[in-house]
């Protein structure tokens, strides 16, 4: 065969093996990344804060004999608070008003336990106390027929070793019918309000009234109306100081929403003048919404907590929700407990550090052994859930409830409660402190919908973790120990998922949870991407081809021999010639 011979046949022999490349549909495909898609599913709960025991479970009361019952809980110093109760240890068993003050490092008492009240007929109840500065503080309470018709309003002033430094003093002016239901908030280290509820303090029923008192217990107002619409009864009042001279009031206002007991709230001055008009503080209306409670997170804002019935689905539970001091709603209702099945009744609130809140409340038949227990819970302002839920009581046989609570400082809380028969007989208080400390993101943790393997390279990555405020990705082809610069994928996702899109080969991928405090390398995992070629769906298949295809390559490939071969002979019997 000659030169020209030899290109001929080389020429074929190049076009006859594009020819099957092309039509078998031999490819690999090229590298296309695409964006993940996010998930509709909001941002991941941003438990933050680890919970550390600052006492074991601690008995407030000496006295055991009956029932020891409705303590409230104030802070003195950063280490030191006061716990006020119901006892039946008055002469002739009365109940009294008793306190003791203690110290959250060790748990032990400070001071002797204390009776408030002097009088001691008949029966004193429903204390209320705050702390003015930490060497003063207030107690108030209502007392049967002390004022001479039913019951009254009643204040005491005590220095942090437990000595009162102004005698008893009567709160409500008018004294016909019931007074009751006090509740007390500092103004300023020198000031205080107190707000109850008078059987005769409206046009109409109940009524919600205030009274404005200097640091030694006497008067700075009269009585000052509280609640604007008097239709029915208000009760259950709430009150919190906002700055020296503003506090705001919440209370359960009877039908004025259409259905049954509706929360309600305002701002005053220290005149008593109304800073905002009255307005409501649920949005869910159904049935009854009431025994709300307020705490300030700054100067300019306060969250309210109250029980709803029927709106979680089963029995009672516990909502929160966040205004400034004009009134207007900084948050929707946030459900507090997570646990829904039968009752969570009778929230508590204070305030913590960066505008944050825990509220604790009693939950039925949610212990072990018991018929309800205490627990608790951490939000922010935004309706972020900065820890779990937790059990406050560690003791959980028969029953535990009627929870108080009050912030020391910050970071760190006391709650107070009822424990039923633990003492030895009937009723005793106990406490409990607690701090919460900001932690890195804790249990990250990545999982993925991806096939082993993957068969058309689009898969899923869904990520988790406690206290994350964002998650950064990353991917490499070896397990990630350590992230760098050259593996990262995505930053700052506030989402729990993406889609990705990969070609062949293996993959390995982690997020970082990132929070203030630090971040989390969260577990590996592996994907590993197998993609069969365009049109292969069947098991009669040669890898890289699809058979019929084949076929038809190798009838095509014989024409073109049989006509080269013709062409050859030819040129063959002319150079002969």
């Amino acid at each position: 065969m000659n030169k020209s011979m030899k290109k001929h046949v080389a020429a074929w022999s190049i076009s006859s093996i594009l020819c099957l490349m092309i039509l078998a549909g031999f490819h690999a495909r090229s590298p296309s990344y695409r964006d993940p898609t996010f998930e509709t599913r909001g941002r991941v709960a941003n438990q933050s804060k680890l919970l550390f025991n600052l006492t074991a479970e601690e008995m407030a009361n000496n006295y055991t004999t009956g029932s020891q019952r409705l303590p409230d809980v104030a802070m003195l110093s950063n280490d030191t608070f006061v716990v006020a109760w119901v006892s039946p240890q008055d002469p002739g068993s009365n109940d009294g008003i008793y306190a003791s003050i203690f110290n959250v490092t060790t748990g032990h008492n400070i001071t002797s336990e204390f009776r408030v009240n002097t009088e001691v007929n008949d029966e004193q109840v429903s204390p209320s106390v705050v702390a003015l500065t930490e060497n003063l503080f207030v107690v108030a309470w209502e007392s049967y027929f002390q004022d001479g018709d039913q019951t009254g309003v009643y204040a005491k002033l005590f220095n942090s070793t437990g000595n009162n430094v102004t005698g008893e003093f009567r709160v409500n002016i008018n004294t016909p019918g019931y007074q009751n239901e006090p509740s007390v908030a500092k103004l300023t280290d020198n000031k205080f309000v107190v707000t109850w509820s008078s059987a005769l303090g409206d046009s109409d029923g109940y009524g919600i009234l205030a009274r404005i008192y200097n640091g030694t217990g006497s008067p700075l107002t009269g009585e000052l109306p509280v609640n604007d619409y008097e239709t029915s009864n208000q009760r259950h009042p709430s009150v919190v100081g906002l700055n020296g001279t503003h506090f705001a009031v919440t209370w359960s206002s009877a039908n004025q929403d259409g259905n049954n007991y509706g929360v309600f709230a305002t701002v005053l001055d220290d005149s008593g003048a109304n800073s905002t008009d009255e307005f409501q503080v649920n949005t869910h209306i159904t049935g009854p919404q009431e025994f709300s409670e307020i705490a300030r997170l700054n100067e300019t804002s306060f969250v309210i907590t109250w029980e709803s019935d029927g709106q979680d689905g089963d029995g009672k539970g516990v909502y929160s929700r966040v205004f400034n001091v004009s009134g207007s709603a900084l948050s929707a209702e946030l459900p507090m407990n997570n646990h829904t099945i039968n009752d969570q009744v009778r929230p508590k609130i204070c305030a913590l550090a960066n505008e944050s809140f825990l509220v604790t409340w009693e939950s039925a038949l949610q212990d072990p052994l018991s018929n309800s227990g205490v627990y608790a819970t951490i939000f922010d302002v935004e309706g972020q859930n900065l820890t779990r839920e937790f059990r406050v009581n560690t003791n959980t046989t028969d029953g535990q409830g009627l929870p108080a609570v009050a912030s020391l400082n910050d970071t760190s809380v006391v709650v107070t409660w009822v424990s039923f028969w633990q003492d030895g007989d009937q009723g005793g208080v106990y406490f409990q402190g607690y701090e919460f400390v900001d932690v890195p993101p804790q249990n990250v943790n990545l999982v993925t919908d991806a096939g082993s393997p993957d068969v058309d390279g689009s898969f899923a990555l869904n990520w988790s973790a406690d206290g994350a405020d964002n998650f950064s990705l990353y991917q490499d082809d070896a397990p990630i120990t350590a992230i760098d610069a050259f593996s990262l994928v995505y930053l700052g996702l506030t989402n729990d998922s993406c889609t990705l899109s990969r070609p062949n080969g293996t993959y390995y991928f982690a997020v970082l949870a990132i929070n203030e405090s630090g971040s989390t390398l969260s577990n590996n995992v592996q994907v590993e991407v197998s993609i069969p070629p365009a049109g292969d769906n069947g098991p009669n298949k040669i890898p890289g081809f699809n058979v019929g295809i084949l076929f038809g390559i190798l009838a095509i490939s014989g024409v073109v021999l049989v006509l080269f071969r013709a062409k050859v002979r030819k040129f063959e019997d002319s150079g002969s010639s």
